[in-house]
């Protein structure tokens, strides 16, 4: 495989370093670590057996999206926890039958360790994890790869299959970096699938082999009518449906009805699909360097213009972090236009503002964006009211998340190499 980008990684392959355990230092090495074991451990349900006792295996959140905070403990930390892992795969390895080599059962990550854990990637459960990226994809570590995995942690929970089925009234959303219907964005990279597997995707919405690719034609039509397609504030729903359902009722995407075409079931086994895994990525990864770079050539031609892009280009005077850029650019994948018409007004009141003031004006701004001043406060229903205060909170540690991570810092500048 190639390098990884992570020295410590790369040395232990190569021969040049140590096992990594208990001591170790380096918190991208072994946070990669504890992504890889995430990956392995649905797939070897009786490792179970070599916990240490009294701890139990159970489906969690890879650690990567709820870790990598001071203060957490947990990602980047050789914990008793990581230890119990590994000792659990090297033992479970050495009882297979004829294993073409016995393992050490110290619970540290040695050469023939990893290697063994990497001998089949195919079996790795995919994660939006960077030590899946690193061992399954055969990427580095750059910051793309650590901007697109800090954001899919927070839109998609590190899991490829997570949608949101019109419970913030945006229709349907779903994907790495969550693409919603109702600003027209989820038609993306549904188009850019169809461009690349046009049999494969059609045969995922029930279009048969051959024929005319109607199906997925009609989805992607109503998918670029966007909000015009949804009940909105524009166009309130009746009685029993909601905003950001869909006016046809024959192309509702989030919640078909009973006896309708089932289209959220398509939309869920692309996700399930390994080959619109790695298209998704793709096109996450060509999106976020579009964000940063509105002259990057990754982008597919003719696809429309990316809200809010450029960064380098409007912002790139101020935020040059890795932390501030990445910071920037999850806000621009929630807010589109707003950051770079924040950064304008904030850098015009303020015109020696430091990088770290100027991200916290805009973790304010957007923390207030989510509580809307129309409708009338009087006029608004209770369960808007609701959604809008766990839309403010959920912001606000959102961008808590971005500032406080160790997996980025203030003081390297971003650069925009790919993975």
């Amino acid at each position: 495989m190639r390098p990884t980008g992570i020295e410590r990684i790369d040395g232990l392959l190569a021969g040049t370093s140590g096992p990594i355990g208990p001591d170790e230092t380096d918190q991208f090495a072994i946070g990669a670590i504890q992504d890889l074991l995430h990956c392995w451990y649905p797939s070897i349900e009786p490792i179970k057996e070599y916990l240490p006792k009294g701890r139990g295996l159970r489906e969690a959140a890879p650690l990567f999206l709820r870790g990598s905070q001071k203060g957490q403990g947990v990602y980047g930390e050789y914990t008793d926890r990581t230890v119990g892992l590994v000792r659990g795969f090297q033992r479970k390895w050495n009882t297979r039958e004829n294993p073409p080599w016995a393992l050490n059962t110290d619970g540290a990550v040695d050469k023939l360790t990893l290697q063994s854990m990497l001998l089949s990637p195919a079996r790795l459960s995919p994660f939006v994890t960077p030590g899946y990226f690193l061992f399954a994809k055969d990427k580095r570590l750059t910051h793309l790869l650590k901007a697109l995995v800090l954001i899919a942690s927070q839109e998609c929970a590190c899991k490829f299959e997570t949608t949101n089925r019109n419970q913030d009234f945006a229709g349907l959303s779903l994907g790495i970096i969550h693409w919603a219907q109702k600003p027209g964005r989820l038609a993306e990279p549904i188009k850019y699938f169809y461009q690349q597997e046009a049999d494969e995707l059609a045969k995922l919405f029930g279009d048969q082999p051959g024929a005319k690719h109607e199906n997925i034609k009609k989805v992607i039509a109503h998918l670029e009518k966007a909000k015009a397609a949804l009940y909105s504030d524009d166009n309130p729903p009746p009685e029993g449906r909601k905003q950001g359902d869909s006016i046809d009722r024959d192309l509702e995407f989030a919640r078909p009805d009973p006896g309708k075409k089932n289209w959220y079931q398509c939309f869920q086994n692309m996700l399930n699909s390994r080959l619109f895994q790695q298209l998704m990525f793709d096109f996450a990864l060509a999106t976020i360097r579009r964000m940063y770079d509105e002259n990057s050539p990754e982008y597919p031609a003719g696809f429309p213009k990316i809200q809010g892009e450029g960064l380098l280009q409007w912002g790139g005077e101020k935020i040059k972090s890795e932390k501030g850029v990445i910071f920037t650019l999850d806000l621009v994948n929630q807010h589109g236009g707003k950051p770079k018409a924040w950064y304008a007004e904030i850098t015009k009141d303020k015109p020696t503002i430091s990088e770290q003031e100027l991200l916290e004006e805009f973790k304010e701004r957007a923390r207030k964006f989510w509580i809307k001043k129309k409708p009338a406060e009087d006029k608004k229903s209770e369960k808007q009211k609701q959604v809008e205060k766990q839309n403010s909170e959920a912001d606000e540690r959102r961008r808590n998340f971005h500032l406080n991570t160790w997996y980025t810092s203030w003081d390297i500048p971003f650069d925009p190499q790919l993975p």
